[in-house]
């Protein structure tokens, strides 16, 4: 995932996966590897600014992940950015 130009924000909280059946996965917040670190909990950016990173979820393994939702504002903002996967 990436983020260009925003505040301060919390990627993992403005994020949603979503699976085939429509259950939503857990997020987890990894302590290691390479979806480990700070970047799932917390993004400053200043204005021109980008960065990326990793959200780690959990789905179980009868389910495919399906769609994928980011809205700032910790999933508040009035825009929402939906993307199909699979």
């Amino acid at each position: 995932m990436a983020l260009a130009g925003c505040s301060g924000e919390s990627p993992l909280a403005d994020s949603k996966l979503l699976t085939g059946s429509g259950v939503q996965a857990h997020a987890v917040n990894l302590l290691g590897g390479p979806c480990g670190g700070r970047f799932p909990l917390q993004v400053h950016l200043r204005p021109g600014q980008r960065t990326a990173g990793c959200l780690p979820y959990e789905v179980r393994r009868s389910e495919q992940p399906s769609e994928f939702r980011f809205a700032l504002d910790s999933g508040f903002a009035p825009e929402v950015g939906t993307w199909k996967l699979g």
